[in-house]
């Protein structure tokens, strides 16, 4: 199985053409935005996923209510791509082809965290790979809330629910005092040069090679990581990684940390990078749903005490 990370956004409400102040999420004139998103979520029909223009699906989701958490589980992927084969790779033999209406689909979850009396929501998105549900329930959500706020703007406009959901990323400040524990070289679907009896003859796998410190120390040379900040085509060329060679090479992951908490970031991606937790490494299971909400908890604790916030842990609970 991939290896599986999870981002987080925030969700900010405030009156259109009217950016300030921030609403309490909890009471939109006598609505609390949760349990919109609960209610929303249960009521979605089968085919609310199914878009026929991009061939994109998803499975109705799965709703689970922890007092101000909402968690949602659901399976995504692709249709429409007849005569693909399915292979059983216990014996190397063709099972099926596929027909057009068959979704290759993952299963991922995405939950709503939503403290009392709070302008500031926080929704996680669990990926593996590429593959997430978080982004579509999100912006179908943020369609569907629109309406919620009835009357008039301070300047004669119909008023709507604006949300925003910027996406969370590391600070500045974190970054440029930040160590680079570790880089990760990915190849996806690597086929294996070994001997023609080999029972891995022919079968796709995740390759990966990993630059870490020397024993004794923590942290790579410090000069690498100003150059992955500041020019990251040179960083990589520093690895071997250019023009001729990139093409072996699908994904270069950074393993950030200060000494007591890391951040696992994809080179190339964004300039400053998002907040990607790692949750599972290539071959492990995804994690139980319990422990989802502890990593959970802990992002959140971390979050809202970046704003002097209080956060309790039963919220989750």
């Amino acid at each position: 199985m991939p290896y599986r990370t999870m981002t987080y956004r925030e969700v900010l409400g405030n009156v259109s053409h009217q950016p300030q102040p921030l609403l309490d999420l909890s009471d939109i004139q006598g609505v609390d935005l949760l349990d919109e998103f609960e209610t929303w979520a249960r009521c979605l029909s089968d085919d609310h996923f199914k878009d026929g223009t991009k061939l994109t699906y998803g499975t109705k989701p799965a709703v689970t209510r922890r007092n101000r958490l909402v968690l949602l589980e659901m399976r995504t992927g692709h249709y429409g791509m007849a005569g693909e084969q399915v292979i059983d790779v216990s014996n190397h033999a063709d099972q099926y082809e596929t027909r057009d209406e068959d979704a290759s689909t993952v299963r991922t979850r995405c939950a709503f965290l939503l403290p009392p009396g709070h302008t500031r929501g926080l929704f996680f998105t669990e990926r593996q790979r590429h593959d997430n549900s978080g982004e579509r329930v999100l912006d179908s959500f943020k369609g569907h809330t629109r309406a919620l706020i009835a009357g008039k703007s301070k300047k004669g406009a119909d008023a709507n629910l604006v949300l925003e959901t910027p996406t969370v990323v590391e600070s500045e400040a974190w970054l440029e005092a930040a160590d680079l524990e570790d880089i990760h070289i990915v190849r996806y679907e690597h086929q294996q040069d070994v001997a023609s009896d080999s029972p891995l003859r022919g079968i796709p796998v995740t390759y990966a090679s990993s630059i870490a410190p020397v024993k004794g120390q923590r942290a790579l040379p410090r000069r690498l990581w100003d150059a992955f900040r500041k020019e990251p085509e040179s960083a990589l060329a520093y690895l071997g990684i250019n023009e001729a060679t990139s093409e072996d090479v699908d994904e270069v992951r950074l393993k950030v940390g200060d000494g007591t908490k890391s951040r696992e970031f994809i080179v190339g991606r964004t300039k400053t990078p998002s907040v990607r937790i790692l949750l599972t490494s290539p071959g492990e299971p995804a994690l139980n749903e319990t422990t989802l909400v502890d990593k959970i908890d802990e992002t959140a604790h971390s979050y809202y005490q970046r704003w002097k916030l209080q956060y309790d842990y039963a919220w989750t609970r």
